[in-house]
């Protein structure tokens, strides 16, 4: 036991960049003849924040440069309208119009998200207050960014070089402002590390370091992972602190400790009256109609490989620096242990979810990788050579770099807007104008649909009609996707509906409306022709026996 604590000891000791006390390239020898990290320069604690500023400067005219093209309030995925849509019903008093069985927080990933949008709702209307949100993640992660490479020593200049490098890298503006709660988990991570570094110089970094960690389950369940590591390795810290005194550490911690439960126990409360679950429903809809648990091993291998590369691929020469001393830093080895964490339980689980919507789930490593490119502030040339001389110069080409990678994202970014102000608000027009007033619909992308009209509503993906998630586990999910046909087709029955919106390229993966015709449904097209079409259902004169699970 002993030795098993020097080993933990050792991995989770407090390295000299994180305690800003000591030269950074203590991690190497000979010492160098620059100063010490960060913070622990008057110049750094005491200048204006340039970075910062500029930073800002840059957002808002990103702001106003969509406020120009009348897009400001338009967004690239369907998933943003669930968050409008349960905001509103939040508002609403919690009755939602569309979807018999959903209360606000059905459909939701990230209820301290919901609250922020609907209370910015009371003031703003609902969509300008969740573009507001999602500028204010991406200077949070921002400022996050130049908070790790000042920790580094960095100047101003290159503190902002490296903000625009992490802010441009791989999907990141994507993913910053695509009305979800990603950026704000961006931020969060980032925000995470630094001030695990920074806990141990000063008591009000420990508490705000205690009080993300309170944060981060509510912002994004898999961020509990995060949290209770970071306690975890605080906690040990502490007990270095005190000379190995596991109780007078326990007692140090015990008031951080219940600070961060005071903030996520509201919340886990809520979730748990509200949807009956501790974890947001959307984690089981989701890996029930995907099906890939039990796919092979090589297939999900691919898929896995193939996700994570081209993410780390979007980061371009900046993973240099950040694969090489990441390990460097305590916080740098929480954010590694994070993410091979949350990896390993994707890829048992859901590999392909990687790759959803410009892998939105993998960014939340992003910050993870920038907080160990960061060190390429304070390697200096013992790690570097003659480029560790230059560290300014090389964030300006890192950050011209990932503006390069960036265009085709941007371009994606551009083309998402236009298809939601497009095909989405068309079929959603024309249901609410030409369908009948007692039509209902069958649907699987549940937010556009739902903003934009007050149709009765029923959600074969199980995102916001929970009951459809029984279906997918009793037939998809243990059949590897091969009876999703025939779970659709229970749920049709089951939902009365008359009518079904299909996205094409879904209909094509999933065969939704095959399953329907085999089940003994008629499917008749009708409405305009686009990427979503409106198909009148009329149910099997006969009803089918149910197949066995």
């Amino acid at each position: 036991m002993a030795t098993l604590a020097r080993l933990w000891s050792a991995a989770i000791r407090t390295d000299p960049a994180e305690t800003m006390s000591a030269s950074p390239t203590t991690f190497a020898a000979p010492p160098p003849p620059h100063p010490a990290v960060g913070a622990a320069l008057p110049s750094a604690r005491l200048s204006a924040p340039r970075a910062e500023a500029g930073l800002a400067v840059l957002l808002i005219a990103l702001a106003g440069l969509q406020v120009a093209r009348g897009m400001a309030t338009v967004f690239p995925l369907d998933d943003a309208y669930i968050v409008l849509h349960n905001a509103q019903v939040l508002l609403a008093g919690g009755v939602d119009p569309n979807f018999a069985e959903a209360s606000a927080l059905v459909g939701s990933t990230s209820p301290l998200h919901l609250i922020l949008v609907a209370a910015l709702g009371l003031i703003l209307p609902l969509p300008a207050g969740l573009t507001l949100l999602a500028f204010l993640g991406a200077f949070a992660y921002g400022c996050g960014l130049i908070a790790a490479a000042r920790r580094g020593g960095a100047g101003e200049g290159g503190a902002f070089a490296f903000a625009l490098a992490g802010l441009l890298a791989a999907h990141s503006p994507f993913q910053l402002l695509n009305g979800l709660e990603t950026g704000l988990a961006m931020a969060a991570v980032m925000w995470a590390l630094v001030l695990y570094g920074d806990a141990a110089t000063g008591a009000m970094r420990r508490w705000l370091l205690w009080i993300l960690i309170g944060i981060l389950p509510i912002l994004r369940p898999e961020l509990a992972v995060l949290g209770l590591l970071l306690g975890a390795c605080d906690l040990w810290r502490m007990r270095d602190e005190a000379g190995g005194a596991t109780r007078t550490a326990v007692r140090r911690a015990l008031p951080y400790a219940v600070a961060a439960g005071l903030i996520v126990a509201p919340f886990l409360v809520w979730q748990w009256v509200d949807t009956g679950t501790v974890l947001p429903g959307t984690i089981g809809a989701k890996k029930a109609w995907f099906a890939e648990t039990d796919l092979p091993i090589g297939l999900k291998a691919r898929s896995f490989i193939t996700d994570t590369t081209q993410f780390l691929a979007g980061f371009g020469l900046t993973i240099l620096p950040a694969l090489l001393l990441l390990p460097a830093t305590a916080a740098g080895r929480i954010g590694a242990v994070f993410a091979a964490i949350v990896l390993a339980l994707y890829f048992h689980e859901m590999p392909g979810g990687l790759s959803h919507n410009e892998q939105r789930y993998l960014h939340v490593f992003a910050p993870v990788v920038m907080f160990g490119a960061a060190g390429l502030f304070w390697a200096g040339p013992e790690r570097f050579g003659a480029i560790g001389r230059m560290p300014n110069a090389v964030a300006a080409v890192l950050a011209l770099q990932a503006a390069l990678l960036a265009l085709p994202g941007l371009a994606r970014y551009r083309d998402a807007t236009a298809f939601t102000a497009g095909d989405l608000d068309r079929v959603a027009r024309h249901a609410r104008e030409a369908l009948p007033a007692n039509a209902r619909l069958l649907i699987h992308d549940a937010g556009y649909i739902a903003w934009a009209t007050t149709l009765p509503l029923v959600d074969m993906v199980g995102l916001k009609t929970p009951s459809s998630i029984a279906d997918h586990r009793a037939l998809t999910l243990p059949s590897n996707g091969t009876r999703r046909g025939e779970a659709i087709a229970r749920i049709a029955a089951r939902g009365a509906v008359s009518h079904a919106v299909v996205l094409d390229d879904w209909n094509d993966r999933f065969g939704i409306v095959d399953g329907l015709i085999a089940a003994g449904w008629t499917v008749t097209p009708t409405g305009p022709a686009g990427a979503y079409r409106i198909y009148r259902l009329t149910p099997p004169t006969a009803p089918a026996a149910a197949p066995a699970p």
